[in-house]
Formats: C-alpha cells, sequence, structure tokens
C-alpha cells in the first residue's frame, strides 16, 4: 500500500476542513460583530463593511480552494427544482393572501426604502451563497455530513435576524421562537446546504433569493399569522428536498439521463401565482368567496367557490335589484345571501333584507349600501373546500 499517497490525501482532506471550519468561524464572527456595534454605525455595517467582508471571504476561499468545477450529477436539475419550489413558495403565498387579505409590508415603505432594502440584502445573500457552495463542494466525502450539519447551523445563526424582520416576530416564548423562526430557517438551510453540494451556484441563488428577497423587497405581503408562514416554508422545504432526492436517485447513476424541464414544469405553478396575484392586488373585477356554510344549497352548495363582481359602493343603490345573489360584509364575517326585498329607514336610507335560500327566516338585521360588496355572477362546485379547510385550521 503507498503509504505516501494517503498520508497526503488525508492531509490535504484535513485542509480543506480546517479552511471550511475557518470560513465558518469567520461568518460567525460577522453576524456577532453586528451585536456589539453602537447604532451609529450600524447603517454602515449593512451598506459597506458586510458586504466587502463577503467579498473578501468568498475570494479567500477561492484563491485557497481552488475552482474545483467537479459537480455531482444532480447539478443539471437542481436549479429547476429548486425554481419550480420557489414558484409554489410564492404561489401559496399569494392564495393565503387572497384567502386572509393582504397588508402594507413595513419594510418597503417607498423607493428609498426599496432600493436600501436591495443594496442591504441582495449582496449578502449572492456572496453568502457563493460562499456555501464553495465550502460544500470542497468538501471530503467522508466530512460531507458534519459539514452539513455545521453550515446548516452557522448560516440559520446569521439568518434568524432576517426572518424575524419579515414575519414581524415579536416572542412571547421560546416555543414560539423555535417553531416560526429556528425550524423554518434550519429547515431552509438544509435543503441549500444539501443542494450546494452538487456544486450549483444556479440553484442556491435561485432558492435563497426569493425566500430572503420576497419579504423584503415585495410592498405587500398576506396578512397570515407566523404559525401560517412556518408551515408554508416547511411543506414547501420538504417538497423540494424529496423531489430532489428522487431525481438523484431515480436511476443508476451510470445510466441516468439528463432530464430536462420544459415549459410544461413550470405551467401549472405560473398559473397559480398570475391567478392569485390577479385576484389579491385588487385589480380584477370579481372576488373569489368559498361558501362555508349550508345556507345558500341549492343555488351554491356548500365548497362552492363562487365568482363576486364588484359593485362600486356609489352604484350600489341603482345596481342591487330583488332577487339577486350578493356578497356583504357582517362585521368581521363575509355573508353570501339573496336580496328578497328593499326596504327603507325612517331617516330614507335604503336597506336591503337578505336571506339564505336555504334558511327558513330572513337575517336578522338589514344591509347597508356601504356594506354591500358585489353581486354573485358564476360559481365552480366543490373549489372552496381547499379554503374552507384551511380557514378551520386557522380558526381553530
Amino acid at each position: 500500500m503507498d503509504t505516501t499517497f494517503l498520508e497526503t490525501a488525508f492531509s490535504a482532506d484535513y485542509r480543506k476542513a480546517r479552511i471550511n471550519g475557518a470560513a465558518l468561524a469567520a461568518v460567525s464572527a460577522l453576524h456577532l460583530l453586528l451585536a456589539i456595534l453602537p447604532s451609529a454605525a450600524v447603517e454602515l455595517y449593512f451598506f459597506l463593511f458586510r458586504p466587502a467582508a463577503y467579498a473578501l471571504l468568498f475570494t479567500f476561499l477561492y484563491a485557497l480552494l481552488g475552482r474545483n468545477e467537479k459537480k455531482g450529477k444532480e447539478a443539471a436539475n437542481a436549479p429547476a427544482i429548486m425554481g419550480i419550489a420557489c414558484l409554489v413558495y410564492a404561489a401559496l403565498l399569494l392564495l393565503s393572501g387572497v384567502l386572509f387579505g393582504f397588508g402594507q409590508n413595513p419594510m418597503v415603505s417607498g423607493a428609498v426604502v426599496f432600493l436600501k432594502n436591495l443594496w442591504t440584502f441582495l449582496p449578502f445573500v449572492f456572496l453568502s451563497e457563493a460562499i456555501r457552495v464553495q465550502m460544500a463542494k470542497n468538501t471530503p466525502a467522508r466530512m460531507k455530513t458534519a459539514m452539513t450539519a455545521a453550515i446548516t447551523l452557522v448560516y440559520t445563526f446569521i439568518q434568524i435576524e432576517t426572518l424575524h424582520g419579515f414575519v414581524n416576530y415579536n416572542a412571547d416564548n421560546w416555543v414560539e421562537l423555535i417553531i416560526t423562526s429556528i425550524f423554518p430557517l434550519l429547515a431552509l438551510n438544509f435543503v441549500l446546504t444539501h443542494v450546494a453540494f452538487s456544486g450549483s451556484y444556479k440553484a442556491c441563488f435561485i432558492l435563497r433569493g426569493v425566500f430572503a428577497l420576497l419579504p423584503v423587497l415585495s410592498p405587500i405581503l398576506p396578512d397570515i399569522t407566523k404559525f401560517l408562514w412556518a408551515i408554508i416554508i416547511y411543506i414547501v422545504m420538504l417538497a423540494a428536498f424529496v423531489i430532489y432526492e428522487r431525481s438523484t436517485r431515480s436511476a443508476p447513476a451510470a445510466r441516468r439521463p439528463r432530464r430536462r424541464y420544459g415549459w410544461t414544469a413550470y405551467s401549472l405553478p405560473a398559473v397559480l401565482i398570475a391567478v392569485s396575484l390577479f385576484f389579491g392586488s385588487g385589480l380584477a373585477p370579481w372576488n373569489p368567496v368559498a361558501i362555508a356554510s349550508e345556507s345558500m344549497t341549492g343555488e351554491f352548495d356548500k365548497g362552492s367557490l363562487v365568482l363576486v363582481e364588484k359593485v362600486p359602493k356609489d352604484k350600489v343603490e341603482t345596481t342591487v335589484q330583488v332577487g339577486e345573489v350578493i356578497q356583504f360584509n357582517s362585521g368581521a364575517i363575509s355573508v353570501v345571501h339573496r336580496v328578497i326585498d328593499i326596504a327603507h329607514t325612517p331617516f330614507g336610507e335604503q336597506v336591503y333584507i337578505t336571506k339564505g335560500d336555504y334558511n327558513p327566516y330572513p337575517d336578522n338585521l338589514p344591509v347597508k349600501p356601504d356594506q354591500v360588496v358585489g353581486i354573485a355572477r358564476a360559481h365552480i362546485p366543490y373549489i372552496g373546500y381547499p379554503a374552507i379547510l384551511m380557514m378551520t385550521l386557522m380558526n381553530g
């Protein structure tokens, strides 16, 4: 046995391990530095020091470890799989916004703030991912498990503040902090590190870019709880990991054909995003409503998705007629019932008497014109059940 060769191999492996360990220590130190900086220096840290430090660290890694063009066979599919995962993630957020409403993102209050966020996060995201991939693809095979754990933990540590910001988390206890902040980041960084071992910079840039930049650059966000946001992240990360693993093990390595993802692989997520954005932006002339009760059985059965044509507030009194089914707001509840009569208050104000077709009696209170959202024009049976299930889970 050639002991010289073994000694050289082990020496090279330990050299790479020491370099990677030093890089992780440097990344952690850069994040810890933020905690001890005076408040006046924080902005300078984000704008100049952190991007320069990460760029310098990547340069050192590149010089010490080399380019290492060798990539795993799974690298060919990784960008497409991570891209689809990002599309699904965005679609789920937009669908959540359609169901629960959208709110102004407090982190984006204007063009100046948008540009500031772009410079603050964009270099950090892409340089940190370049460092992750550089470390991962130069990790010796026998140290892969330990390095996966180390990179995942360190990168979760340096990103906790980012997730904390975009879900507006205000921790009441450590259990909530772990479930809604730390665990989602661990899931995200585990998948990113796993993919980084394929050597695909593009896949890591895509996944991390969307998850990190969408919350700090989008002017509106779904008005959902931190728990639902965490669940969405868990679901997307689990699906991405399973699909990625299956794509790398679906055939023997020597016979595995290079799989290409055509436009059809992106069509369903793209359609979901387009439809959700169309309705969620408020630009659509219709409002989708899931029928959650049996009060309109016969016309709209429970589980139907009703398309409501919006009616401007100043045209309600001249548009809504007896016999039409309207959507109106009753406190915090949205109701879809039929207008059975039009009456006037002692002060001359026009009001609507409504009733569910399946209910024996009219509704207790008349509906004022400013409560009316629109008129039901069409419906699709059963499509509303997923929305009903989600609302039931959220309301306990």
